[in-house]
């Protein structure tokens, strides 16, 4: 932790607390819009509401649904769901890479981890929010996780090498570090097999991903409130 963490300790603390409520509350808007989306998916499929096997967020994103039937509500909350999820992500690692200033090995690893946690947030707000063409689309389906797992994989090693912080901040990066590269792991062994298990392995694992995920983010920003609650800390000889 570094001299600013220490004199804005209260702005800190509020910006990691208002990360997790705004991601729980983004996450309840988007939980209502698979409840509301009427059916349809790109598989052709005849299902009716959302599939957590056949549907991907951005099936809701139009205010027609798929199977043709009208989607303005489902549409308006995953929008906001989704944007208020990239927001609070996106200040979540900007914010998270001054906790790591003390040491040479963490400094420049946290900055290049944050530089990738914020460029995430509005590459996942482009996949709903833009309209573009399939091209345009799918480049944006493949940057945004792809910069999540980065961000995950290097603050978990960040993580490991500082010993400060909570260990339910530690662990539970951890567990969303082995999760990403499990789930990148099995989705290139489908693309290999391909047809319906590459779809449904992309569907299914990737909404079960964002669920595990919102709830890890959840964890994280509340553990980083009740440690910058202490008021122990002594303000350490920062390492230029």
């Amino acid at each position: 932790m570094n001299r600013i963490v220490e004199k804005r300790r209260g702005v800190f603390r509020i910006t990691f607390l208002t990360f997790s409520i705004t991601i729980a509350i983004s996450s309840l808007l988007i939980i209502l819009a698979m409840s509301l989306y009427p059916g349809g998916n790109f598989a052709g499929l005849d299902i009716d509401r959302f599939s957590l096997v056949y549907n991907g967020l951005c099936d809701m994103r139009e205010v027609i649904a798929i199977n043709g039937e009208p989607n303005l509500a489902s549409s308006i909350l995953v929008k906001m769901g989704i944007t208020g999820i990239s927001i609070a992500t996106t200040f979540f690692f900007g914010a998270l890479c001054f906790l790591f200033q003390r040491k040479r090995s963490t400094k420049y690893l946290s900055i290049i981890a944050s530089l990738f946690g914020v460029a995430q947030g509005p590459l996942f707000a482009m996949i709903i929010l833009l309209p573009a063409s399939y091209e345009v689309h799918m480049t944006f389906v493949v940057l945004a996780p792809l910069f999540q797992y980065l961000a995950v994989i290097l603050y978990t090693i960040v993580y490991l090498f500082d010993k400060g912080l909570p260990k339910v901040n530690v662990v539970s990066f951890l567990v969303l570090a082995i999760t990403t590269i499990v789930f990148i792991i099995i989705v290139g062994i489908a693309s290999g097999v391909g047809g319906n298990f590459h779809y449904i392995t992309n569907r299914l694992g990737t909404n079960l991903f964002n669920f595990i995920s919102i709830i890890i983010y959840i964890i994280q920003g509340l553990g980083l409130f009740f440690y910058l609650k202490k008021t122990t800390h002594m303000v350490p000889i920062e390492i230029t």
